[in-house]
């Protein structure tokens, strides 16, 4: 698939990723709207290229029985917004950053920046009230809306 068709499929589907599939059908890389934008476009990439030049390598997984706070710390480590959801070691799906903000009312990724951005500890305590309120829903299950790969064709 060239990276035009790739970018053509996540603007018909409305959706942010691509999941790149080997021949066994296995998650061998991820192209996401940021690869688009800094890959692509900023570095004026022919589109007609190879989408698997611009995918994203390694894959960050958590499995389906692991907790929505475990996904919220390997995106946040790893710097993502979309990480691959496996289930008996096939994907399952992909969680965004945008289906933890819906699941919370807020961006989880942006605890880490509240608390960088503190000079002092009374600073803190906004921070961990608003931590506090979302460990709760964090403790939860990952939901089961996470993105189909259906919806993320390679």
């Amino acid at each position: 698939m060239s990276i035009q068709e790739a970018a053509r499929t996540m603007s018909r589907g409305r959706i942010s990723s691509l999941i790149v599939v080997d021949d066994h059908g296995n998650p061998a890389g991820i192209v996401t709207d940021r690869d688009l934008r800094e890959k692509v476009v900023a570095r004026g990439r022919d589109v007609r290229g190879p989408v698997k030049d611009i995918m994203t390598l390694p894959l960050v997984r958590v499995d389906v029985k692991d907790y929505c706070f475990e996904a919220v710390l390997k995106m946040i480590k790893h710097n993502i917004h979309h990480i691959l959801v496996i289930r008996d070691g096939r994907l399952s799906g992909v969680l965004t950053n945008h289906d933890l903000m819906m699941l919370q009312g807020t961006s989880p990724l942006s605890f880490a920046k509240d608390v960088e951005s503190q000079t002092s500890v009374e600073g803190l305590v906004p921070v961990a009230s608003k931590i506090n309120r979302v460990v709760g829903l964090l403790s939860r299950k990952a939901p089961r809306r996470a993105t189909s790969p259906r919806s993320s064709p390679s």
